[in-house]
């Protein structure tokens, strides 16, 4: 859009400019007298014509008008002559626009003549200056040239008037055309592109040679006149039969000189056209080739390099012309092998005229790959001049190639096994990397050849399934991906191995699936593994099983001698001894019955845990069957490291409720919450509704196992304790609820 505009400003400059230069030329127009009359020829006229038949009627009237190329008329003719001169002025400016117009229409043969196209608006200039012209005069004189008096326009001077128009005016083309074929007006008008090849402007050079003999043998008759005859009688007012025959013979003659010339450069210029039109192809070709085009001369320089080829090397056309191309711009180690391959070209040996690639040094010493073609110049006579190579810059794909020859030796060295599948039946494989045969048995060719099918490898219990499992993804709106589960293949040996594979989906334009590409790859070792893995941990846990089981029993067993020997012991000091160490054993004992029962072995559920033990504890204390006993216990798990000690903290608080709490309370309770405290805590917290602690006492110094168990016990878990005593004892432990976070706390808090 920018350049169309400031293409247009241009043409309106030049079209002004040269319309100025046609008004100062015509204030010196070219007078020549022939008596009574006197004729002057503006020809400053030429320069906004140009305009005319360059760029089109608008630009002409331009030209014409705002750059006063045809208005130079009223400064020469309106103070001499009447009211005729505004009939004859805008007539030449019409003229100016019929021109311009039929420019613009482009006609083809004849019709493209301006020399043609000029007899219409001289039938025209006829008519009007017959009748309107003539007819103005009766309005003399003028207010602006008073001294015309003349009435009536005199016949001979009409018919004056119109023979020097019609030879001022194809004078007018003739110049014109000429000067716009010239080189300078070619590229002021911006005409270089101009195919045009007519010549017709020489018919028009030779009817005027015609025209000048008609005034040159006019003027001759009437020198040699015996009689009182004017110049203008012998040119066209009063010629003899004999004088017209010969004028009229010798314009034909010229005319059909004219025709003939006109043939003649019109196929040479023609001739001429098609050679440039060529050479502009070839240079377009030359210029926009997508390789490099390059030619040598006998001794080897470049003596042509087009700008693709002057890329690639890194230099200008202008700086690589006339070099060297062996001395400068191979590396060294291929100079001479390359010079060599290049003389026997010249020697006449054309096997060395080959395809081949090898390095060029480019600017700045950097070495490109390019692959040649190469081919020999001959002379007229078929002797070799010199070679004609195109080179096509390979660098980029030879790098793309030895990073994919990586990538596919990695591939081949890799337990993966790369497969194009087509999606046809019985999946024929297209492509499969080379290390195919270490895990299928079958080598790459048989696969790809058809001898081996994808699905004759599937073991047959599987087939069906894997078949399916592909039915099922392919169906699936906008799948692109997808993962079969493991499946068995047969090897070549008969061996069974287990496969996974992940597969990609290829889709056409219209989205049917053509391919299945994907990986395969063994994992027979690591079901194996896993299987070995999983015997071996299902021989742990009957293992774990196992000694929970007897750990349980061994502590079953030690409360039962601790039963039996309590029998034998009267004194109730040592039996209350005897049944503490009991419970204490029961509800570790309960753990390892937890853990003996669950399928994890490193946590029990804290309600299940808290209801058995309390339970127990309950009826070991029979006397006390009327204590009510409150739970509030969280489902959550709880580490065996945190809830042994936890159930033993449980068990040496409700075992010193049961016995010295209730001894004056009338409706006795026990209260056990366990819950979360966020951020990893627990919270256990045990009231009763009994008499409390005497007054000023300490805990902390209490002489009692139990109290003193339960202070370590809750130090082992990195736990903290809150003793109350109002309207009977509450205690409040908060710990960790695992015992890596207690281990943590204790090692950074």
């Amino acid at each position: 859009m920018r350049a169309e505009k400031s293409r247009t400003t241009y043409k309106v400059v030049v079209s002004i400019a040269f319309g100025l230069m046609g008004f100062f030329a015509n204030f010196y127009p070219l007078d020549v007298l022939i008596p009574p009359n006197k004729a002057s020829f503006v020809w400053g006229l030429v320069f906004p014509m140009l305009i005319s038949l360059s760029w089109g009627w608008r630009y002409g009237l331009l030209s014409a008008t705002l750059g006063l190329g045809a208005q130079t008329m009223w400064f020469l003719w309106l103070p001499k002559n009447g009211w005729a001169v505004l009939v004859a002025v805008p007539v030449y400016n019409g003229w100016l626009v019929w021109h311009g117009w039929w420019a613009e229409r482009k006609k083809k043969g004849l019709w493209s003549s301006i020399y043609l196209a000029d007899v219409p608006y001289r039938i025209f200039f006829a008519i009007v200056f017959s009748t309107v012209f003539s007819w103005s005069f009766r309005f003399n004189p003028s207010p602006w040239a008073p001294q015309m008096t003349l009435t009536a326009a005199p016949p001979a001077f009409i018919d004056f008037i119109q023979f020097k128009v019609i030879l001022e005016g194809y004078m007018i083309l003739l110049f014109a055309d000429v000067l716009r074929n010239l080189s300078v007006f070619k590229r002021i008008l911006l005409l270089e592109e101009r195919r045009e090849s007519r010549s017709d402007y020489i018919i028009s050079g030779a009817l005027l040679f015609g025209l000048i003999f008609w005034i040159l043998s006019g003027m001759v008759d009437h020198m040699y006149s015996t009689d009182s005859s004017t110049l203008a009688d012998s040119l066209i007012l009063n010629i003899t039969p004999s004088d017209l025959a010969e004028r009229l013979m010798v314009i034909l003659m010229c005319f059909a000189a004219g025709i003939v010339l006109s043939k003649y450069f019109s196929k040479y210029r023609e001739a001429e056209a098609e050679a440039l039109s060529q050479a502009r192809k070839s240079q377009t070709y030359l210029d926009t080739a997508g390789v490099m085009l390059c030619s040598l001369d006998a001794s080897g320089s470049v003596s042509m390099i087009n700008p693709k080829g002057a890329q690639i090397l890194g230099y200008e056309q202008n700086d690589i012309v006339g070099k060297n191309w062996f001395e400068n711009y191979l590396p060294e180690q291929l100079k001479g092998p390359a010079r060599g391959v290049f003389e026997r070209i010249m020697a006449g040996d054309d096997k060395s005229v080959s395809l081949y690639e090898n390095a060029v040094l480019a600017r700045g010493n950097v070495e490109k790959i390019v692959s040649f073609n190469n081919t020999t110049l001959r002379d007229e006579d078929g002797n070799i001049t010199g070679v004609l190579f195109s080179g096509e810059d390979i660098t980029e794909r030879k790098q793309v190639e030895s990073k994919l020859l990586e990538a596919t030796d990695i591939i081949n060295r890799s337990p993966v096994v790369a497969f194009l599948w087509k999606n046809t039946e019985g999946w024929p494989v297209e492509f499969v990397s080379e290390n195919v045969k270490s895990l299928f048995g079958h080598s790459p060719e048989q696969f790809m050849g058809g001898s081996v099918s994808y699905r004759s490898v599937i073991h047959p219990d599987d087939l069906e399934r894997v078949g399916s499992e592909v039915s099922v993804f392919s169906s699936e709106p906008g799948s692109s991906e997808f993962k079969h589960e493991p499946y068995r293949i047969v090897a070549r040996d008969g061996s069974v191995k287990w496969v996974e594979d992940i597969t990609r989906i290829r889709r056409d334009d219209e989205g049917r699936i053509t391919h299945y590409q994907g990986i395969v790859y063994d994992i027979t070792e690591r079901l194996e593994a896993d299987a070995r893995v999983k015997r071996s941990l299902e021989e742990k846990e009957v293992l774990l099983k196992e000694i929970h089981h007897r750990v349980k029993n061994n502590m079953a067993v030690i409360s039962s001698f601790l039963s039996l020997q309590s029998a034998y012991v009267d004194d109730k000091k040592y039996l209350d001894m005897f049944s503490d160490s009991q419970r204490r054993i029961r509800s570790m004992a309960l753990v390892h019955e937890k853990l003996y029962r669950s399928e994890d072995f490193a946590h029990i559920n804290a309600r299940d845990y808290s209801e058995t033990l309390v339970k127990s504890i309950k009826e070991s204390f029979a006397e006390n069957a009327e204590v009510k006993c409150n739970l509030d216990v969280h489902d959550m798990e709880l580490d065996i490291d945190v809830l042994i000690p936890c159930g033993l903290i449980i068990n040496e608080i409700l075992t010193n409720a049961f016995k010295y709490a209730f001894d004056e309370t009338e409706s006795p309770e026990i209260s056990v919450s366990l819950g979360m405290a966020g951020e990893g805590m627990v919270v256990l917290r045990i009231s009763d509704n009994g008499k409390g602690f005497p007054a000023g006492f300490d805990i902390s110094k209490s002489a009692g196992l139990g109290l003193k168990i339960v202070n370590m016990l809750v130090n082992q878990i990195r736990g903290t304790r809150q003793v109350e005593s109002v309207n009977g004892v509450t205690y409040t432990i908060t710990f960790p609820q695992d015992v890596e976070h207690a281990r943590h706390l204790s090692e950074h808090g």
